[in-house]
This record gives structure tokens, sequence and C-alpha cells, in this order.
């Protein structure tokens, strides 16, 4: 490739990103403001209560996980010595 076409790419790929850039930051700008949270209905059940359209029903759905681990400087006592004892 000739260096002057290759200086001509690199232009033009810096024009596109700077553009994008640019036009990027000003679409931010004009976004809509943020809807208010809407209320489902099921606040005196607590916190993460839904409501199941088209019941009365409020409903919440959680999970845990739990992991434990653990060492030990100590020799396994189900393992044989070398010496078959």
């Amino acid at each position: 490739m000739p260096m002057g076409k290759r200086n001509r790419i690199l232009f033009l790929a810096g024009m596109a990103i700077g553009w994008l850039a640019a036009t990027g930051a000003e679409a931010k700008d004009r976004l809509p403001p943020a809807k208010a949270p809407q209320t489902s209905g099921c606040e005196f059940m607590g916190p993460g209560f839904v409501k199941i359209e088209g019941t009365d029903t409020c409903m919440k759905i959680s999970g845990s996980m739990r992991l434990d681990f653990g060492a030990s400087t100590a020799p396994r006592a189900d393992v044989f010595s070398a010496s078959g004892h």
C-alpha cells in the first residue's frame, strides 16, 4: 500500500472515530428524562414483592447460596504410609 493512501485511510479512520465520539456525547444529552419507577401495589408486603398481572397476588422470588471450604496441614488419617502400615 503506498504511503499516501495509508495516511489517507488513517486520517479518515481518525475522523470517523472522532465524529462518533462527539455525536455519542450529544446523543446522551438528548435522551428523554428517566421515568419514575412504577409502584407494583405490593409495597405493604415488603421490598422485592411484585404483583402478578390480572390477579391480586403478590410474589417474591429469592434464593441464597452457601460455600464452605477448609484446609489442614495435618496428614490425612485415611492415607496409607509408604511402609504399608
